[in-house]
Parts: structure tokens; sequence; C-alpha cells
């Protein structure tokens, strides 16, 4: 008998009695965040999230570990947890509430590796509980932008770069494992080989190109001044003008080139070139992202079944895109276009994949032999060619269907951050 179709919001606003949860899974890197703060106070122009607003806790000082507490007791004890990888955890706010400090103890307490994302100064109070913990605590500041003019234009309500320069050099000198992400890099704005310069191999140094395919930069002044494929091209020439530097990554762009109102094509025609530009993509090891319309704090994990956040089932959590875990769990993966059926904003498609199974894979263990799987799968997008929303049908190993509750989908590795090879 045939699967039934099994629709997938990949993102998705949580439910009423979800909204203040502190823990949400993040499918793109595979791994769970925290998140503290409703939203965030920094403004910062380029922002993806839908969380900009008045930082307010989530929980608060009096009952933020209690609840984070029966959260934890449902995720395995080795789950790497993203500190403010939705929302930034050390916003201003954090200096008067302490909610993060909090959250923070608790996980070290319990052994959890943490990845901090943030902007703030509030994690200067926290350098005691961070210091000297060697790998279980990687902390990434962001910064775009050495000019404190130009950075006032892009982030007007974040500390200057002098501050967070200075904030990396004392979490360094603290024994916190830090990095400098420049993230987004901005065309003419962002100071690549200063930064490279400044940091003199230290501290690592990350460089990733700024997106403005998101329903939520499509019509800004970023998006107004570059299209994303000038932002791109812009990005690579300057890889490749400061070449390889020992510690400095710079991320291979992971956006699709060709959407928004300039795109080749519209309507269905549009839709279906935006898919197979996705599928070229993979095909060719840019591992490009889905763009989803909602991207949010409130992010709750999807298995295939479809049951959403169930914590007694095994795949709670753990849902991505089959076509991103494809292409983490094979070796040097093939993609291409096997069956392409576009209407309104709907496109039915069947994308082959073939290579070698290195990892394991719906329930498949890590043989290293050929494997081919064919998905079939609905992708809906919206009138900026933005794909949000995904309907996963079917799956064939090889020729041979799997039902739809067999194998779950593992957690794969960042599928939107492989480095650009050297120039």
């Amino acid at each position: 008998m045939t699967a039934p179709a099994v629709p997938v919001r990949l993102e998705r606003v949580a439910p009423a009695d979800h909204e203040r949860d502190l823990l949400q899974y993040f499918y793109l890197c595979g791994l769970w965040c925290l998140t503290t703060y409703t939203a965030c106070d920094l403004r910062c122009s380029y922002c993806v999230s839908y969380a900009q607003g008045r930082s307010e806790p989530r929980r608060g000082p009096d009952d933020v570990v209690e609840h984070l507490r029966a959260e934890l007791d449902q995720l395995p004890a080795d789950a790497v947890i993203g500190v403010g990888a939705l929302i930034d955890c050390y916003p201003r706010a954090e200096a008067d509430h302490g909610v993060t400090r909090l959250a923070v103890a608790e996980l070290l307490e319990r052994g959890h590796r943490l990845v901090i994302v943030t902007k703030g100064l509030a994690i200067r109070r926290d350098l005691d509980l961070l210091a000297g913990r060697g790998d279980q605590v990687s902390v990434l500041v962001s910064l775009s932008a050495l000019d404190d003019d130009a950075l006032r234009r892009i982030e007007p309500h974040v500390a200057s770069a002098t501050q967070r320069l200075e904030l990396i050099d004392e979490l360094a000198a603290a024994g916190v494992r830090v990095e400098l992400h420049a993230q987004p890099w901005v065309p003419g704005v962002t100071e690549a080989e200063e930064m490279i310069d400044r940091m003199a191999g230290r501290v690592p140094v990350c460089f990733g190109p700024l997106n403005i395919q998101t329903p939520t930069m499509i019509g800004s002044d970023l998006a107004r001044r570059w299209t994303q494929h000038e932002i791109n091209q812009a990005y690579l020439a300057e890889h490749r003008r400061i070449g390889p530097r020992p510690g400095v990554v710079w991320q291979q762009p992971a956006w699709l080139e060709d959407v928004g109102p300039t795109r080749t094509g519209s309507g269905a025609q549009g839709n279906e070139a935006t898919l197979r530009r996705l599928v070229a993509g993979f095909d060719q090891g840019s591992h490009p992202a889905i763009v989803l319309e909602v991207l949010s704090p409130h992010v709750v994990g999807h298995d295939r079944t479809g049951r959403l956040s169930d914590p007694a089932h095994p795949a709670s959590g753990q849902f991505v895109d089959l076509v991103g875990a494809a292409a983490t769990a094979l070796g040097r993966p093939r993609f291409a276009v096997a069956a392409l059926d576009a209407d309104g904003d709907e496109v039915r498609s069947t994308i082959a994949i073939r290579g070698r199974l290195d990892r394991p894979l719906l329930g498949l263990e890590a043989t290293g032999d050929p494997v081919t799987l064919e998905v079939d799968s609905t992708y809906r997008f919206d009138g900026n060619g933005l794909i949000v929303e995904l309907w996963q049908h079917r799956v064939r190993v090889d020729g041979v269907e799997l039902a739809p509750d067999e194998g779950a989908v593992p957690a794969g590795g960042c599928l939107v951050g492989a480095p650009v090879p050297p120039p």
C-alpha cells in the first residue's frame, strides 16, 4: 500500500502551550537552542529571525532553572546546546534579569557542550562560569565591521567594534574558546583583511555572506542595494583577493541566487526553475539553504510522522529535510531531478540522490556501499520565489519504498556552512 503524504512545515510557530519553552530544535544545524528572551532588542538591519522587539525573559529568575530542567530531561544527555542561536541570550536586559546566567550554569552542571552566539557584552559577567571549560564551551562573537559609523547603520543598538574586540580578548585571556564571526559579510562594509590582521591568528575568524533572500529582507534597504548574485560574487572575489590564511574560514554562499522579484521567470515557471537551481546547487556541493517563510524563536522540531514535539517519540525534534540529510550521509552524492511538475505555487518533484552510504540514514547502517535514494516531495513557494512549505510523500531506497514511520531521520551537521575551497 502506498504511504499517504505527510505534510511537514519545516519551521512553525509553537502552539500556545509551547510559547514559553526555553529549548527549540534547529534542524539545519542539528542542535538544540536555548532561548531565554522573547525577542532581541539589538535591531540589526539584516535580521532574518522575525525576533526583533523588547527583550523580556521567557522565564523569570525564580523558575527558569526549574523549567529548563524539565525540558532537559526530554533531551539526550549529550545534546549540544546553541545558546542564543535564534535570539541573542545576552541582550542588554540580561544585566538586570540574569536568566541566561542561571540557565548556562545548569547546562554546564549537566555536562552539555555549549556553542554561544552573541553580540552582547553582558556575557562578561559569566566569565567565571565559562573560563577553563576546554571543548565544553565555544563562544562565537558576531561582528560585521570595524568602523563604528558603518556598524551603527546596520546594528544601531549593539556594542561598538572596539568593545566587541576587547570582549574577544577578555574571553581568550580567560581560557574560553572564542571565535570572531563576521556573519554577515556585507559588501563595502566588512573589512575582512583588517579583521584577520587584528586577530593575528590568536582566535579563529569565520566569514559568511549577507543573505537578503528571506521574507524579512526581500524589501529591505540592503536588498535594494544589491542582488544576492552581486553579494555572492563580491564575497567570493574578496576571498580570492585575500587568499588562504591560517585559522580563517570563508563559508560557502548558501543561498539560491535567483529568487525575488528580479528572478528569471515568474509563477509556476519561475518556481520550477528555482527548484532545479536548488538541486543543481546540491549537486555542485554548495549546499544551498531552503529559505523558509517562518524562522522564529518558537521553532518546534518535527519528525517524518508529523508528531509535533512528542517527547516519547524517538524522532522528536529530529526532523531535517531528507534531501539535505542525504547530502551529509552519502559520500560525494550526486543529485538529479528525476521528475518535476509545477502547478501554480506548488512544485511536485522526485529527486534522485546517489552516493556511498558513509553515515547512518533512515535506519540504514553506514556500509560504504553505493545507494540510490528517490524522494517524492511537494514544495510550496510564495510570491517572491521563496520556499515556504514542504511535504515529503515517500522515500525509496534502491527502489524499495520505506514505510512512513520507518527510520528516523538523524540530525545532520550544519548544511549551510560548507567552507569555500581555497582560491
